[in-house]
């Protein structure tokens, strides 16, 4: 509930913000500097329990280092919804003026609008004092203070830099083929950046192979695909193919023969070369030959580029990628083929495929993805009284929660009756409560997902269901761009021949789905004569039903939401046409 005052409703809104998306997961029992969302919350919150205010509403602007506010997209929302709302909202409340402010007119212009409106900038930190002018002339010091701090910062790093890649330090993340890595210099570490002994070879090689000037970009990354050559994994990426455009750039970089670029100059690096600089030049002269002569390396696309391979080498145990190509005729016209990359190398002997008919062969081949119409009836059917039985156990859980959360305030409260007896230990005291309002969001937010968790899942699993009815006709009536994340989540791996012939391999859980339908279908498993799923859990190979009751995240298999499962599998029924299925 909020307060209100003669001037209308007390209720408060406040910012918080990071300068990097990595000190968004920072621990507050070891971040005192304010660097985590989790300290600046709950700093907050204690000031806006001293105030007497709630708060409404959290803005977070995670990993924004921008020096002004116009480039925060989070702080602009701030603004728009004080706009939009002001009369509802008191007090903005943010950890610091150097958290919410990086330049002193940011600061003047936004205090100046929230003080027209009669809102009340506060921090949570930062004691300005109550003589009204003394603390206008504290703000402006601080906020000159931090205006200036963050411009000599920012040049400061520029020159030590700029004075590193003079002496052919590496000033930036180490390209494919190099890592970051600290080593040891007279006892100290120091960041370096050594050869990947992995990728190394395969980078040199891509070098050497475009420089006899017989392979297209398109090609060598075909090449570069099958031999393995990878990005490496990050927190939010995994290790994937490296594309053409990527491609492309390490091609024309100097780094790879030993010279760091930075703002225009380039110095002999530190580093170690992974081609010499005669390969290198010769690389760009085939580049730059291509470029004049109008025949320069172009990256064509297709949404079936990258997914296909060719049947006849994988019968000889090889690995071969069909790589899209388009050629022009002597009238002119352009033709699109499919070719088998291993037949550059004359050891396939495979035709070009001419791309119209690889689609229809594509297209025909995922009317073998469909499901038994009862199947999927079934399947929804069991969904339904699930979510039933679910739904009893949710009311529950909400109630259990609620009542922490209850237990959690009343504790809050306690403590912060205590904050006043100036006998106790006040530190021990905050930090008890920093640690009760951390748990008392991570009840709310569980709370929500209590709530919503399961009818998320029952929309997605619903969606899905009408997709397995007929995937033919969705993939058939669906754009180019969806019908290649259609084929990425069905198949492994899609094998062609000359004859038209498709040969698959299907992901697991599409897979594990059309194993279920056919075991269903032999043993005559039915929804309408089983009261659980535990027959389809055998056939899914899923827990059974007791289990699924101990198992809070039981519908995992069916959703991407914690409570229900993700596309799962489907495997071909029947044969049709020249075209055939397999599952090894």
């Amino acid at each position: 509930m909020s307060t209100t005052s003669e001037n209308g409703p007390k209720q408060a809104i406040a910012y918080l913000r990071v300068s990097t998306p990595r000190q968004t997961h920072t621990s507050m029992d070891i971040d005192p500097e304010g660097n985590s969302i989790a300290t600046q919350r709950s700093s907050n919150l204690i000031k806006a329990d001293a105030l007497g205010v709630p708060i409404i509403r959290e803005f977070i602007e995670p990993g924004q280092s921008a020096q002004t506010i116009s480039k925060r997209p989070i702080f602009k929302e701030l603004l728009r919804f004080i706009e939009e709302h002001g009369d509802e909202v008191s007090h903005v409340i943010i950890y610091s003026r150097s958290r919410a402010f990086r330049n002193m007119f940011d600061a003047f212009i936004v205090e100046q609008q929230l003080q027209e409106r009669g809102i009340q900038l506060v921090s949570a930190t930062e004691d300005f004092g109550e003589d009204e002018d003394m603390a206008t002339m504290s703000k402006v010091l601080t906020d000159m203070m931090n205006h200036f701090q963050v411009r000599n910062n920012g040049k400061d790093i520029k020159v030590k830099l700029y004075n590193k890649a003079s002496k052919g330090g590496t000033v930036f993340k180490a390209p494919v083929g190099y890592i970051n890595q600290p080593v040891l210099v007279d006892g100290y570490k120091v960041n370096s950046v050594v050869v990947d002994e992995e990728r190394a070879p395969l980078v040199k090689r891509i070098f050497e192979q475009y420089a006899t000037g017989e392979h297209s970009i398109a090609q060598l990354q075909a090449k570069a695909a099958d031999q393995g050559l990878t990005t490496r994994p990050t927190r939010r990426w995994p290790t994937q193919p490296i594309a053409e455009v990527t491609l492309t750039a390490m091609l024309k970089d100097p780094y790879y023969a030993g010279y760091v670029v930075f703002k225009g100059d380039i110095f002999p690096g530190r580093h170690e070369p992974l081609v010499s600089r005669e390969l290198f030049q010769r690389v760009q002269e085939v580049m730059a030959e291509r470029t004049k002569t109008g025949t320069r390396d172009r990256i064509l696309t297709h949404y079936l580029k990258g997914l296909l391979y060719c049947e006849r080498c994988r019968s000889k145990g090889v690995k071969s990628r069909l790589i899209y190509t388009e050629a022009r005729g002597n009238n002119g016209e352009t033709y699109k083929y499919f070719l088998c990359r291993a037949r550059q190398d004359k050891a396939c002997n495979l035709p070009y495929l001419p791309v119209s008919s690889v689609e229809t062969s594509i297209t025909s081949h995922t009317a073998r993805l469909a499901l038994p119409t009862n199947f999927v009836d079934d399947i929804r059917t069991q969904v339904e009284r699930t979510v039933e039985n679910e739904a009893a156990l949710v009311t529950e859980t909400k109630h259990n929660l609620e009542q922490e959360l209850a237990k959690l305030e009343r504790e809050e409260d306690r403590l912060l009756d205590l904050l006043s007896d100036v006998t106790l230990n006040s530190e021990k005291l905050k930090s008890r409560l920093r640690k009760l309002s951390v748990r008392r969001d991570s009840i709310r937010t569980q709370l929500h997902e209590t709530s919503n968790g399961i009818a998320q899942g029952v929309q997605s699993l619903d969606l899905y269901l009408r997709l397995l009815a007929d995937p033919h006709q969705f993939y058939e009536t669906s754009t180019n761009s969806t019908r290649r994340k259609l084929l990425e989540t069905f198949f492994r791996s899609i094998w062609l021949d000359d004859d038209e012939q498709v040969t698959s391999q299907m992901t697991e859980r599409v897979e594990a789905v059309h194993r279920a339908a056919t075991v269903t279908q032999t043993n005559g498993i039915s929804g309408r004569n089983q009261k659980s799923p535990a027959a389809y859990s055998e056939a899914l190979a899923l827990p059974k039903t007791d289990q699924l009751e101990q198992n809070p995240n039981r519908w995992a298999f069916f959703s991407s939401k914690a409570v229900m499962v993700g596309p799962v599998g489907l495997e071909p029924t029947t044969h049709g046409l020249k075209v055939r299925c397999s599952t090894n």
